[in-house]
C-alpha cells in the first residue's frame, strides 16, 4: 500500500518540477529584450570626429597663388639710339633687371630699341598712346611740347654730362613735374633725364675749326631747335634733323660738320670715317633727352611698384646717364684719335679757353632769349637758369 501511494506522489512532484523550471526560465528571457537598446549608441555617428578634419585642409584656398604668376606686369620700352651702345650698356640693360630683380619678377620689360617702333619724333607719341608704356623721347625732335627742357641743352654752359644730368632732372622736378604748365611733362611721367651725346664737340668734313670765323656759312648739324639757333649766332649754317640721319648727310656731302660727344663721333653713330678735323674743349651742350611713362600705365602700377620705380630711377638714374657719356667719350676719344692718326688725318684741335671765351659770348644772347620767350609764355625760365647755375657749382664741387 506505501509503494501504491509513493507512486502517484513521485510523478506529482516530477510534474511539478517540470512546470515549475519552465516557469521560471520564461520570466529572465523578457529583461534580455533591453539589449537592444545598446542602439542608441550609434547617435556617436554624427559626433564622430572623423568629419571636421576635411575642414582643415587649406591646401584648396592656397591655389590663388597661381594667379599670382599670371598677374605679372608686363612693360613695353620703346627707344631709338642704337642697340647696345652706352645708353644700353650702363644705364638701361642694368634698370631693367634692377626693376626685375626688386619687384621679385613682378614687373617684365622689354625693350624695342633702334627705332622698331617709330621714328624719333613719334617716340612722344609712342609713349601718349601706349604702344609703349616707357619710351625714350627727344625734345628736339618734338618742337614745342618739352619747353623748359630745352634748358639741358643751353650752349656752352655745362662743365660735363653727369653735372648736366642731375641738375636737369632736379630742375624739372622742382619747376615743370606737377605745376600744370601745359608742357608735354604734364601728359607723362618723367623717370629720368639723359644728357646724351655728351659734351659736343666738332667734327668736320672739309676743315679744321680753330676760331669763331672758321665756322661761318659751315652746314652744321644738331638734333635740338636751341642749340641750332646758338650754331646761327657762332655764324654757322645750321641744320636740325635726328641723330639717325646725321652718317648719311655727312656722307653725301650735305652737311659739313657736327657738334656732337665723343661717343657719337666714334660708337653710337659712327660717323667718324666721314669726317676727318676734330676741335675739342668746345663743350657745346649735350641733347635734351628724357625717359617718361604713359600716365594711364604709371597710375595702374601698384603703389609699392611705383616706389621702386621712384627709387631706381629719378635723379641718381639721370646723373648714372650723363656720368655715363663722359666716362665713353674718354674711351672713344682715344679709340677715334688713333684712327685719325692711322689713316693720316690731322691731330685734334683744343680749342684755347681765351677762344672759347669768344663763342661763350657769341651765344649768351641765344640764353638770354629763351629766358625772355618763356617768361612771356608763363613759364619760371628765369628762377630756373638762376638755379641752374648754383646746382652747376653744387654739383661741380663734389
Amino acid at each position: 500500500m506505501k509503494k501504491v501511494f509513493l507512486i502517484p506522489l513521485i510523478i506529482v512532484l516530477s510534474v511539478g518540477l517540470v512546470f515549475g523550471g519552465c516557469g521560471g526560465a520564461e520570466e529572465p528571457t523578457t529583461p534580455t529584450t533591453p539589449t537592444t537598446p545598446t542602439t542608441p549608441t550609434t547617435p556617436a555617428e554624427p559626433t564622430a570626429p572623423a568629419e571636421p578634419t576635411t575642414p582643415t585642409a587649406p591646401a584648396e584656398p592656397a591655389t590663388p597663388t597661381e594667379p599670382a604668376e599670371q598677374e605679372v606686369i608686363k612693360l613695353k620700352f620703346a627707344d631709338f639710339h642704337p642697340v647696345g651702345d652706352i645708353l644700353d650698356r650702363a644705364v638701361i640693360w642694368p634698370w631693367i633687371e634692377e626693376i626685375e630683380e626688386v619687384t621679385n619678377g613682378r614687373v617684365k620689360i622689354d625693350q624695342y630699341g633702334a627705332s622698331a617702333l617709330g621714328s624719333t619724333p613719334q617716340h612722344y607719341e609712342i609713349a601718349l598712346s601706349g604702344t609703349a608704356e616707357i619710351a625714350e623721347v627727344d625734345s628736339g625732335a618734338v618742337p614745342g611740347v618739352f619747353p623748359l627742357m630745352e634748358i639741358g641743352s643751353l650752349p656752352m654752359i655745362w662743365p660735363s654730362a653727369e653735372v648736366a644730368g642731375i641738375t636737369i632732372f632736379e630742375l624739372l622736378q622742382k619747376y615743370v613735374v606737377g605745376k600744370g604748365l601745359g608742357t608735354g611733362l604734364d601728359e607723362v611721367k618723367l623717370l629720368w633725364y639723359i644728357p646724351a651725346g655728351g659734351m659736343g664737340q666738332i667734327s668736320a668734313r672739309s676743315k679744321q675749326v680753330k676760331v669763331l670765323e672758321d665756322l661761318h656759312g659751315m652746314k652744321t648739324v644738331t638734333s635740338q631747335g636751341i642749340t641750332a639757333k646758338a650754331l646761327e649766332a657762332l655764324g654757322a649754317s645750321a641744320v636740325v634733323m635726328p641723330p639717325t640721319e646725321f652718317y648719311t648727310s655727312l656722307e653725301r656731302g650735305l652737311l659739313d660738320a657736327v657738334f656732337e660727344g665723343w661717343n657719337s663721333v666714334g660708337e653710337s653713330w659712327a660717323f667718324y670715317d666721314v669726317t676727318k678735323y676734330r676741335t675739342e674743349n668746345v663743350n657745346f651742350s649735350p641733347a635734351s633727352i628724357a625717359i617718361v611713362m604713359n600716365l594711364d600705365a604709371w597710375n595702374s602700377l601698384p603703389p609699392d611698384i611705383q616706389e621702386l620705380f621712384e627709387e631706381t630711377a629719378g635723379a641718381a638714374r639721370s646723373r648714372l646717364a650723363g656720368k655715363a657719356f663722359d666716362e665713353q667719350d674718354a674711351k672713344v676719344r682715344l679709340t677715334v684719335l688713333d684712327y685719325d692718326e692711322k689713316v693720316g688725318n690731322p691731330p685734334v684741335y683744343y680749342l684755347p679757353d681765351e677762344e672759347r671765351a669768344r663763342w661763350v659770348a657769341a651765344v649768351q644772347p641765344v640764353i638770354d632769349k629763351w629766358i625772355a620767350d618763356r617768361e612771356d609764355m608763363g613759364l619760371p625760365a628765369r628762377a630756373m637758369v638762376d638755379d641752374l647755375y648754383t646746382l652747376i657749382e653744387k654739383y661741380s664741387a663734389e
